[in-house]
């Protein structure tokens, strides 16, 4: 598993975050990724009209695309990312914005504010169990009184770790949450479900491609990307309540 470490992001950013000249994620180019965060941003949205929310924190705000795309001038928006370096992007591709601050910080929000939302997304995957324990009180200490948590994860039917990542059950970050004090909120939690891509697109044709090219020549790749947004269309769904455990991306939904 990766620790809290600055040195391994920073690193981890400079060496990936590279695309046609530009500070993106490699990774977002890809059809399965962009879809992902569509799905994401439109139920954020949803639910700060939904809550009133007013003050929202990004934790593990990375380069500040969330931040950039949910910004408004009637909220106020705090980023919080262990990387210096990444921070260096997102302070850059959100400088027009004035209701906008950063914390470098890989123990969770620092200072004195409390939040009407916190939202956490592709973090928790890389981190101990320790550091999300913490990084999860840390959000409801942090959050005000009915205050929402919203976490967007990599999940599995079973836990599997891997070199610098870990995949968790759903019911392992809702007993977390739940261990913490939160209300966990069935009906606004979902689970992405992808399965047509990740295992038609991702461990065979994406091979094809993988095996003698690096992942930001796949991106720039025309065929690739084809292969992708069809194994999308063909993957992609929400599934409620019932359904919750099994591969895919989990939206959960807590309040304090």
């Amino acid at each position: 598993m990766i620790e809290k470490n600055e040195d391994y992001w920073s690193a981890r950013a400079l060496r990936e975050y590279q695309y046609k000249g530009e500070k993106l994620y490699t990774i977002t180019a890809a059809p399965y990724y962009v879809k992902r965060r569509e799905i994401i941003i439109r139920t954020l949205r949803r639910l700060i009209k939904k809550y009133r929310v007013k003050k929202i924190a990004d934790l593990g705000c990375g380069d500040g695309e969330y931040l950039r795309i949910l910004y408004n001038d009637n909220y106020k928006f705090t980023g919080v990312d262990i990387s210096s370096e990444m921070l260096k992007v997102a302070k850059e591709r959100c400088k027009e914005y004035s209701n906008v601050n950063f914390e470098c910080s890989g123990d969770g929000i620092k200072g004195d504010e409390s939040y009407d939302m916190i939202y956490i997304v592709a973090v928790l995957a890389h981190i101990t169990d320790d550091t999300v324990n913490e990084l999860i009180q840390n959000a409801y200490n942090k959050l005000k009184v009915g205050g929402v948590l919203c976490i967007c994860e990599q999940i599995a039917p079973y836990e599997l770790q891997g070199s610098g990542w870990k995949r968790r059950t759903f019911e392992r970050y809702v007993a977390e949450l739940e261990n913490k004090g939160f209300i966990y909120k069935n009906n606004e939690s979902f689970r992405i479900d992808f399965n047509v891509h990740r295992m038609l697109f991702e461990r065979r044709i994406a091979k094809l491609f993988y095996k003698n090219k690096s992942r930001i020549e796949c991106n720039k790749s025309k065929l690739y990307l084809f292969f992708s947004k069809i194994c999308v269309l063909l993957s992609v769904k929400k599934i409620y309540k019932r359904q919750l455990n099994g591969w895919g991306y989990a939206f959960i939904v807590a309040r304090k």
